[in-house]
């Protein structure tokens, strides 16, 4: 069995990438606030990050399929 283990701080990396993109299209054109409501899919992904976060531990396959695409091939030193 393999050992999937992922550093926290490529997953909080992931995070920050997600929430940057999601207030980015949540910017008003001209107005140069941000709206302050998250919107759906930063919600997902926030949860999403916490499940796999604390599934890490478990080291069960099915959490990093959850999390990762089908085409994402991670490696580690």
């Amino acid at each position: 069995m393999r050992d999937f283990k992922i550093p926290q701080a490529v997953a909080m990396i992931l995070l920050a990438s997600a929430l940057t993109a999601a207030e980015a299209q949540n910017t008003k054109p001209n107005s140069g606030k941000y709206n302050a409501t998250p919107v759906r899919a930063q919600v997902e992904i926030t949860q999403l990050l916490h499940e796999f976060l604390a599934g890490v531990p478990s080291g069960k396959p099915e959490v990093y399929d959850r999390f990762f695409a089908d085409d994402v091939i991670y490696t580690s030193s």
